[in-house]
């Protein structure tokens, strides 16, 4: 039905700028000129780290999407179902991790 192997059994989806639009800037803050120490993963949003960056910046995405929503392009809703309807499992690992569920777990 979808052309695939049939040893295939699941999508791995990227969500951003292949479900949903690109980001608008996707540069590392250092291609801008700014340099800002690793830090550890558990920074708080407010630390002037690498990480704390990330971490407000998914602050900010998470925020925009529940005030605002998504909006997906035009037939990525129709592959997802194809593929479900295919047997397939299917997930978004990127949106798994920023939304804080379990990435292992499939849709």
């Amino acid at each position: 039905m979808l052309g695939l192997s049939a040893h295939v059994r699941a999508c791995l989806l990227d969500l951003d700028g292949v479900l949903t639009g690109p980001r608008r800037s996707t540069r590392p803050p250092g291609a801008r000129g700014v340099h800002l120490p690793e830090g550890s993963p558990e920074d708080p949003p407010e630390a002037e780290s690498v990480n704390g960056l990330g971490n407000r910046k998914s602050e900010l995405v998470l925020r925009r999407i529940r005030e605002e929503g998504v909006e997906p392009y035009d037939g990525s809703g129709r592959c997802v179902h194809a593929a479900r309807a295919a047997g397939l499992r299917c997930m978004a690992p990127q949106a798994a991790r920023a939304l804080g569920t379990d990435p292992g777990q499939a849709a």
